[in-house]
């Protein structure tokens, strides 16, 4: 059941994302989950910092759950050029390896949990019959999972 769900186009970069999610008819003191995936590693550092900001200073009791890339993978001459050239979308934003949360925690959120590539395989990905993955998770990204300060506990639908 999705009618609860609402889309609001926002350009990151030129936009401020809460003046935007509040005229669409956001309550930002309803309890929310934000799911924002496939996006920080697209946006300059500066967006991704101003969006987590943004949430942890308007949101009541919200979860933000946000995939990141590494800094080495974002940086890598051979991939700028590949992603230029071949999507015309460079990847402009990454993380510290062993610093994952830095970006939320800086914000003002919490960091509930980070998951990374090898922890999303094993909790995620099939295997064969030999114990093999038959694909896994690539290796340089990881989950972040974080709220605002004042948000309950998120409660999974497998542990309710």
């Amino acid at each position: 059941e999705t009618r609860h769900v609402t889309f609001v186009p926002v350009n990151f970069e030129t936009q401020e994302v809460m003046a935007e999610l509040v005229k669409a008819g956001l309550d930002t003191k309803a309890p929310m989950l934000i799911l924002w995936e496939g996006v920080t590693y697209y946006l300059s550092e500066h967006s991704v910092r101003n969006t987590l900001r943004s949430i942890a200073s308007h949101c009541t009791c919200a979860h933000i759950a946000f995939d990141v890339f590494y800094n080495w993978f974002v940086e890598s001459p051979g991939l700028k050029f590949v992603m230029q050239r071949g999507f015309g979308e460079p990847f402009k934003c990454g993380v510290p390896t062993g610093d994952e949360g830095i970006y939320a925690r800086e914000s003002g959120l919490t960091v509930v949990s980070i998951t990374t590539a090898k922890e999303l395989s094993e909790r995620y990905c099939p295997r064969r019959a030999n114990g093999q993955f038959i694909c896994s998770c690539f290796g340089a990204v990881t989950f972040i999972l974080a709220s605002t300060p004042n948000a309950p506990p998120l409660r999974l639908k497998a542990e309710q």
